[in-house]
C-alpha cells in the first residue's frame, strides 16, 4: 500500500473521529443542560415585602435569582443560601415594595433560564393585604364610528297631466232638412243660418 493511500485513509479516519467527538460532546452538553433546567417553578409566601421562589432540577446544582421591576432591568441578584449542590431549590426575595410586580429569571452557572422566552412574574401584596392583578390589560376603547349622511335624493315634482284639446278635422254636419226655401237668393242669404251649400246644389242655385 502506497504512502499516498495511507495518508488519504488517515485523513478520512481523522474526520470520522472528529465528527464522532463533536456529536458525543453535543449530546453530553445537551443532556447536562436538560439536567439543570428548572422545573416546577413556584412562587410561595408572598407578602408586602418578600416572596420565595422554589424550583427543582434533575442534577444537583446551586442557582440564583435575577429580578427587578421591569423585564429589561433585572438589577437585583439573590443566590441560594446552600453550601452544596441540591436538586430542590429555594431563594428568599426580600426588601420588595408593596403592591408591585416583579420579573425574575433563574441563573444556574453562566446560563439564564426563562419562562418560555420571557421572565417569570409575581406581584407583592398591597398595603391593604391584597395582591394586584398581574398583567392587567386596560379595556380597549371603542372608537366612535363616523356616520356619513347619505345625500338626499332630489325628487322632481310630478308633472301635471296635460289637458288635450281635440280639434275637429271636419265641420259639423248641418241638417239640410231645416232649410225649406227654394229661392236661390233666400237660400244664399240663409247660409249658415239654416241653409247650407247642399241646399244650393239641390235647388240648382250654382248654375
Amino acid at each position: 500500500m502506497s504512502s499516498k493511500v495511507i495518508r488519504i485513509l488517515s485523513t478520512i479516519v481523522g474526520i470520522i473521529i472528529f465528527i464522532l467527538i463533536v456529536a458525543i460532546g453535543f449530546t453530553v452538553f445537551k443532556s447536562r443542560a436538560a439536567d439543570v433546567q428548572p422545573g416546577t417553578v413556584r412562587i410561595e409566601a408572598i407578602s408586602q415585602n418578600s416572596a420565595r421562589v422554589v424550583w427543582s432540577t434533575d442534577q444537583a446544582t446551586i442557582g440564583a435569582i435575577k429580578y427587578g421591576t421591569s423585564e429589561g432591568a433585572l438589577n437585583f441578584y439573590a443566590p441560594e443560601s446552600v453550601k452544596d449542590p441540591v436538586t430542590t431549590h429555594s431563594v428568599e426575595l426580600t426588601l420588595l415594595s408593596p403592591g408591585s410586580m416583579y420579573y425574575f429569571q433563574i441563573q444556574i452557572g453562566d446560563k439564564l433560564f426563562y419562562n418560555s422566552g420571557v421572565s417569570w412574574t409575581f406581584s407583592t401584596k398591597s398595603k391593604d393585604g391584597t395582591a394586584p392583578a398581574a398583567n392587567a390589560s386596560p379595556q380597549p376603547q371603542v372608537q366612535p364610528t363616523a356616520v356619513v349622511p347619505t345625500a338626499a335624493v332630489a325628487t322632481s315634482p310630478q308633472p301635471s297631466p296635460i289637458q288635450t284639446v281635440e280639434i275637429p278635422t271636419t265641420a259639423p254636419a248641418t241638417s239640410s232638412g231645416s232649410c225649406t226655401d227654394t229661392d236661390c237668393a233666400v237660400i244664399k242669404s240663409k247660409l249658415g243660418a239654416g241653409c247650407s251649400v247642399t241646399d244650393l246644389v239641390k235647388n240648382n242655385c250654382l248654375k
